[in-house]
């Protein structure tokens, strides 16, 4: 071998050699999830959908040992402090709710408790004896300022039966999507979904198909009164197309009721493509 071929294999080898040992200590890559031109992701839109049908007015039972904290407000804070025991609240959500006194069957589970779980009965009472109460616990729970910051999310809300149950937006309820803040624009966005979220009824069916396809209707809709303008209903744009959406669905049961049904898996069609469609496994079914 000469020489000049000797060299030129030894610098080959050298050059692999130290590619491989680079290659051991490189990092991996770190993508971007958002455009380059975006400091941050922008706030996701999220609908909240809470179940207002009458199975919610079943109760729940009280459980040893739970602490049943009073639910907080949009700030955080205890929406409002418990009489004296042994009184509670009938419905302690409400604007100005009556103090009673326990009867009964009530009672009797509030005395035989040890005196330390007696103020955790009083406001599971108030706040958590029915599926709505738990439900409205639950919500009001995550959406305040200590656990989402102000700007971190756009919100809008409905029910699935009769409360802002008529599409998006409602003047009614003032749940067009916005940022979920009390600052933005003027606004008291958060202010007015816990004060929603406080008067949410049980008095009705359970059309959750309807409820689905009313936040995808809204979806669909384009212009400043979109949910994909900069600021819904002031600002069209800049609109982003990065920009995630979620809806939370609370609810206790499967749905019934009216709803849009677009189902064709068992009906003879012809697709777009112009193939002649006719109902056969593995799409056709009788649970439709």
């Amino acid at each position: 071998m000469s020489r000049a071929a000797d060299t030129g294999r030894r610098l080959v080898t050298g050059v692999l050699c130290a590619s491989l040992a680079w290659s051991g200590h490189a990092a991996p890559l770190t993508f971007s999830q958002v455009p380059i031109a975006l400091a941050s992701p922008p706030a996701p839109n999220v609908f909240v959908t809470l179940d207002d049908s009458g199975s919610m007015a079943i109760g729940v039972p009280y459980v040893a040992g739970q602490e049943y904290p009073v639910p907080p407000g949009p700030d955080g804070n205890p929406i409002r402090a418990m009489p004296a025991a042994p009184q509670t609240y009938n419905d302690g959500y409400a604007a100005s709710p009556v103090v009673i006194n326990l009867t009964g069957a009530q009672l009797n589970a509030y005395n035989a408790l040890p005196a330390d779980q007696r103020p955790a009965y009083l406001r599971w009472r108030a706040f958590y004896s029915d599926r709505t109460r738990a439900m409205k616990a639950s919500v009001m729970n995550t959406f305040h300022t200590q656990k989402i910051p102000d700007g971190k999310i756009r919100l809008a809300w409905q029910g699935i039966w009769s409360s802002c149950a008529n599409g998006f937006p409602t003047t009614c309820c003032n749940n067009a999507m916005w940022p979920l803040s009390d600052s933005e624009g003027g606004r008291t966005h958060r202010t007015n979904f816990y004060n929603w979220v406080r008067g949410v009824p049980a008095p009705g069916g359970t059309p959750l198909r309807a409820a689905y396809a009313r936040v995808g209707q809204y979806l669909m809709t384009t212009g400043v009164n979109s949910p994909w303008a900069h600021l819904p209903g002031t600002t069209q744009l800049p609109e982003v197309s990065c920009r995630r959406s979620y809806q939370l669905m609370f609810t206790d049961g499967g749905w019934n009721g009216a709803g849009p049904n677009n189902e064709r898996d068992n009906l003879s069609t012809t697709l777009p493509d112009g193939t002649a469609y006719t109902p056969r496994a593995p799409y056709a079914h009788n649970w439709a």
